[in-house]
């Protein structure tokens, strides 16, 4: 057979996608069920790199196998790890049609049907925006935080006025819901009542916390956000649909066009505001079929799924908050709006703690019975969780805990205590 051909073959394609779905649902059953033993099987980059050099597979499904062994496995309930969500399957399968039918969502012309969907544009961390404008590290004013990480509207008027004197003009504010740290939200009222005191932009990085708005229980914490004048939400984070998936959202339609305004004459004829047309408010001139990820969740499980999901994993942090409050070798950084928990091990002697948690994080990760990472607040090492997984259990939580116990007590060298009750 032609290559060309045998590249297209449908029937092989069929053959493995039905082969592939399989693997899938088997990997699916075991990560979610608890069978699987492992979050991810750790090994150094030098050495998968080498064995993926030295490795003479040419079978498609062995090697997809392959990949999906030596990967990390987000559906597993001890996946505690960076803030992405396990993806539902059903918004998987709407980002495999859409890799598959390959439609650049620039223009309605190529890709008619989640153009009809989507309102949504990529977005970029705020401190990379200002210097992909050639601003510098200058070109943001930073904002202090409290003792609990949230920032000190009650110093926005006087930086304010200190930047007007010293000759920086102030466009807007970025309030944080929450922000990645910690997992604070932001006063977002009061930051929107400063903005429109002084007529400034105020933009929401809702990233990860912006689908608490569809739960019943923590919808207090987006309040203020009405009067935001943008928005931006990772789908990929709180709405269990594959990354990247990000929207963002503008109170007023007309201020998505101006940023990119310009002619282009093969793409589209007239430089008015066509809502179909994406590449007039967007960088990219090729878009994934992202939107049918969202819609097909929506419509099949109903938009009160997102706030269901919320519940869950947010009320987990503060099992976990409680329970770490009650230990004498634990300390919280502070109580979690969200589900991001940062704690760290302290039954140790101050000046070696810093060293002892990153061990403790280390060893944690070479096991892969749980995947946590770190994080760097007061200037000191602290672990951090994002309880992600729906199918995470408190139950997961305490033997997380415990083992951190046991490696830090197995650092110190100090006899472990009888485990909490």
């Amino acid at each position: 057979m032609d290559l060309i051909k045998q590249v297209y073959q449908p029937d092989d394609f069929r053959q493995l996608g039905h082969q592939l779905v399989d693997v899938l649902a088997d990997h699916l059953q075991s990560a979610m069920g608890g069978d699987a033993q492992k979050v991810l099987d750790y090994q150094s980059p030098e050495d998968v790199f080498a064995a993926w050099m030295t490795d003479e597979d040419t079978e498609p499904l062995t090697i997809l196998k392959h990949i999906l062994t030596q990967s990390i496995h987000l559906h597993h309930p001890g996946y505690m790890g960076h803030q992405v969500a396990p993806p539902a399957p059903l918004a998987t399968l709407a980002g495999f049609m859409g890799l598959f039918l390959n439609n650049g969502g620039a223009i309605y012309e190529m890709a008619p049907a989640t153009s009809a969907l989507e309102r949504k544009e990529a977005h970029y961390c705020i401190d990379r925006a200002i210097r992909i404008m050639g601003w510098g590290s200058a070109g943001a004013v930073l904002v202090p935080v409290d003792e609990n990480f949230r920032m000190r509207t009650d110093l926005l008027e006087e930086m304010y006025l200190e930047s007007t004197r010293n000759g920086v003009k102030i466009l807007g504010v970025v309030g944080s819901a929450p922000s990645t740290s910690t997992g604070i939200y932001d006063d977002l009222t009061e930051i929107g009542l400063f903005c429109r005191k002084h007529d400034l932009w105020f933009h929401v990085d809702a990233a990860h916390g912006g689908p608490a708005a569809f739960s019943e229980s923590y919808r207090y914490l987006m309040r203020g956000v009405e009067m935001a004048d943008s928005l931006v939400v990772d789908a990929h984070k709180m709405m269990m649909v594959p990354a990247l998936t990000t929207l963002l959202l503008f109170r007023r339609p007309s201020d998505s066009y101006r940023t990119f305004s310009q002619k282009a004459e093969y793409l589209w004829q007239a430089n008015d505001e066509e809502w179909f047309n994406y590449g007039k408010r967007t960088m990219e001139c090729t878009k994934l079929m992202m939107s049918a990820r969202i819609f097909l969740m929506i419509k099949t499980y109903g938009i009160g799924v997102f706030g269901k999901y919320v519940d869950i994993v947010y009320d987990l942090a503060r099992q976990m908050a409680d329970y770490v409050l009650s230990c004498k070798e634990f300390e919280l950084v502070v109580y979690p709006d969200s589900n991001i928990v940062c704690f760290r091990f302290v039954d140790g002697h101050q000046s070696e703690l810093d060293e002892i948690n990153r061990r403790i994080r280390q060893q944690i990760l070479e096991k892969g019975n749980f995947y946590i990472v770190q994080t760097t607040l007061y200037g000191r090492i602290w672990l951090r969780v994002s309880l992600m997984n729906p199918a995470t259990t408190k139950q997961e939580i305490m033997t997380m805990l415990e083992e951190v116990r046991k490696i830090g007590y197995g650092l110190t060298g100090k006899t472990d205590p009888t485990i909490h009750e």
